[in-house]
């Protein structure tokens, strides 16, 4: 079961509710939208995985989402008294899409107003997410910070292998970077240190998370609110 599964098993899901539309395909590495688009669209992604980056006024360049099927994305431009957004979204491999405009968006909520709450409550789970990454971005050094993303992406993107571990595929050493706002020589080092402490075996192709193991490491370096189960609440105390 997916991470988009898991999180609508107890709650409204917009799968049910929304039109379908038209189906757009993408090969790897197509601009799907750029901040300069003048359209703003609501995207589904039906097959395939999809980048959503921010740029900042010095060209600094943060992932700030990684979208797999069933996943929304765009939703940020749809609100329209936001500041427009330095938002680029990337095919990351071959993709094929479902979108709706904001005003066929707000049409089919005044016809079913359960998709208005399902919006909400998507984009609800998304703030908390990201209200997590932020906090942990702003108070903690490279090394446990690294630790802390690979969790919060195997939750998102990782699939359950037979060993246990949990399987990351298709993440470069430099898009980790790009999610966890540091270099790729230090997630390389970074990595490697993890590989001989056996919180995480990986080869070209995927990264395997020993999630115990990097609870374990992140307890060693002070930091036990941010292993899995640890609520924000108790972060921000600790």
């Amino acid at each position: 079961m997916s991470m988009n599964q898991r999180l609508r098993a107890n709650r409204h899901d917009p799968l049910h509710h929304l039109q379908k539309s038209q189906i757009a395909k993408f090969a790897k590495g197509d601009v799907i939208y750029e901040s300069a688009s003048p359209e703003t669209r609501l995207y589904l992604v039906l097959s395939g995985r999809v980048q959503v980056f921010h740029s900042d006024n010095g060209g600094q360049r943060v992932l700030l989402q990684i979208v797999e099927p069933e996943g929304f994305f765009g939703e940020t431009g749809m609100w329209g008294a936001a500041p427009p957004l330095s938002h680029t979204a990337v095919a990351a491999t071959q993709t094929e899409l479902m979108s709706w405009t904001s005003q066929e968006v707000e049409a089919q909520i005044l016809r079913e107003p359960s998709l208005g709450l399902a919006l909400i409550e998507e984009l609800c789970e998304r703030c908390t997410l990201l209200r997590e990454r932020i906090f942990a971005l702003s108070v903690l050094p490279n090394r446990a910070r690294l630790m802390v993303a690979l969790l919060q992406l195997g939750d998102m993107i990782g699939e359950d292998t037979e060993t246990g571990a949990v399987r990351l595929r298709g993440l470069t050493h430099q898009l980790i970077a790009d999610y966890t706002g540091t270099s790729r020589e230090i997630v390389t080092m970074e990595l490697n240190r993890l590989r001989r402490l056996s919180a995480i075996g990986y080869a070209r192709a995927y990264i395997d998370l020993h999630k115990d193991a990097l609870a374990s490491e992140l307890r060693n370096e002070g930091q036990p609110s941010f292993c899995p189960g640890a609520g924000l609440t108790h972060r921000a105390a600790g």
